[in-house]
Formats: C-alpha cells, sequence, structure tokens
C-alpha cells in the first residue's frame, strides 16, 4: 500500500485515547472550515515526508505485518486459536 498525508478533523465530543493511535499520523484540527481545506492539504502533503511518514510505516507494520514464514490463512488460524483459549 501506498502510505499518504492524512488529517484527521476531532469530533467535539471525541475521546482521544480512543483515536490516539491514528492521530499519530498526521495533524489534528477541532475543525475545519471549507476555506482551509486546500490550505490544510498542501501543509499535510509538506508534512507528512519529514514528520508523518516515518510514524505511518511504523504503525501501519505493526498492525498489519504477518510473522515471517508463514501464509495468511496459518497467521489468521493462529490468531483464531489463541482467542479460542480465552473463552
Amino acid at each position: 500500500l501506498k502510505r499518504r498525508p492524512c488529517i484527521f478533523i476531532k469530533p467535539p465530543d471525541a475521546n482521544n485515547k480512543e483515536r490516539a493511535i491514528s492521530w499519530i499520523m498526521g495533524e489534528v484540527y477541532d475543525n475545519i472550515s471549507e476555506e482551509e481545506l486546500n490550505t490544510i492539504i498542501e501543509k499535510a502533503e509538506k508534512l507528512f515526508p519529514e514528520k508523518f511518514e516515518k510514524e505511518q510505516n511504523i504503525l501501519i507494520n505493526n498492525i498489519f505485518t504477518l510473522p515471517v514464514g508463514i501464509s495468511s490463512s496459518q497467521a489468521a488460524a493462529r490468531a483464531i486459536l489463541q482467542f479460542a483459549k480465552t473463552i
């Protein structure tokens, strides 16, 4: 997957802990007017390589990377088995 710049608009009742993991991948705004949107998108594109690309790569690799040497099916089967042992 190609990594891309992100912006986040914080809902008024947002719980920061719920969103903190994704919010490290781009600037977070309380609100954005229609007039500000293009400027904010341009800013995100400029900041991405130096400020957010590394964080995005780390986060995505930690969440979606499979262990080396096993297939997707094997990894899924192991995850299901581990979960089944907890119930």
